[in-house]
C-alpha cells in the first residue's frame, strides 16, 4: 500500500507595506498562513525580478524588493516552486526628497509646524520624523507634491539640532537628506521690575 501524505499550500493575503521607493531596499513583510517553516525561504517575484526571502514562522515571510520602474508590478510569492495564493500588488513610488524646512528652529516643548519642501510626497503613508520621534496623522499633512506640514514632536533629550526626515510609506522607508531642524530652550519669565507703576505715565 502506498500512502500519501496532503500538506496545506501556503497563502499570503497581506503586505506590509505595499508600496516602496523605485530605488528599491523596502522590507516588504508577507503575513499569511502554512508557510513551510523547515524550507525556511520563498521566492518573491517583483514583476520580472526574483528575489529571494527568510521564512519567520508559518504565518510570516519577509522579502526586501529590487530597483524597479515607477508603477505597479504583480507580485508572485512561491516556496519550494509552489505559488502562494493571492493576489498580490507592489507599488514603486518616486523617491522623496528633503530640500528646505521653514521654520528651521523651534522650542523643545515641541508643537511647532514645520513646512517642508522637497519632492515625490504623496496623500496616504505620510509620517515625519524628528530625529527618533515619528510624527503621523495630524501631526503629518500633506499640501502638495513637493510640500507637506508637520508638527514638531515634544523633545525628550538635550536642545540641538535633529535630522528632519520624510516617509510615503508608512515608515518603512524614510528619506536620508540630512536637512536639519533645531530645538531650543525657550524662555521663561520669572518676575517684572518694578512690579508696579502710576497709571498714564509713560517711561516708568
Amino acid at each position: 500500500m502506498v500512502r500519501f501524505l496532503y500538506s496545506s499550500v501556503g497563502t499570503v493575503t497581506t503586505l506590509q507595506p505595499s508600496r516602496g521607493p523605485a530605488v528599491g531596499g523596502t522590507v516588504v513583510t508577507l503575513l499569511g498562513k502554512d508557510f513551510d517553516v523547515e524550507l525556511g525561504e520563498v521566492e518573491c517575484d517583483f514583476g520580472p525580478t526574483a528575489v529571494v526571502g527568510r521564512v519567520t514562522d508559518g504565518s510570516i515571510a519577509t522579502c526586501t524588493a529590487p530597483s524597479g520602474s515607477v508603477g505597479t508590478v504583480s507580485l508572485v510569492v512561491k516556496q519550494g516552486g509552489v505559488v502562494l495564493g493571492g493576489d498580490l500588488q507592489y507599488e514603486y513610488q518616486t523617491s522623496p526628497g528633503v530640500l528646505g524646512m521653514w521654520p528651521q528652529r523651534g522650542g523643545v516643548a515641541g508643537g511647532t509646524a514645520v513646512t517642508v519642501r522637497g519632492s515625490g510626497f504623496t496623500l496616504t503613508g505620510l509620517q515625519c520624523r524628528f530625529g527618533a520621534d515619528v510624527v503621523e496623522g495630524a501631526g503629518a499633512s500633506w499640501m502638495s507634491s513637493t510640500m507637506v506640514k508637520c508638527v514638531a514632536p515634544k523633545r525628550m533629550g538635550a536642545q540641538g539640532p535633529v535630522s528632519l526626515e520624510v516617509s510615503i510609506n508608512d515608515g518603512a522607508d524614510f528619506t536620508s537628506d540630512g536637512q536639519q531642524y533645531v530645538y531650543d530652550l525657550e524662555a521663561t519669565v520669572e518676575g517684572v521690575r518694578p512690579s508696579q507703576g502710576i497709571a498714564g505715565r509713560e517711561g516708568q
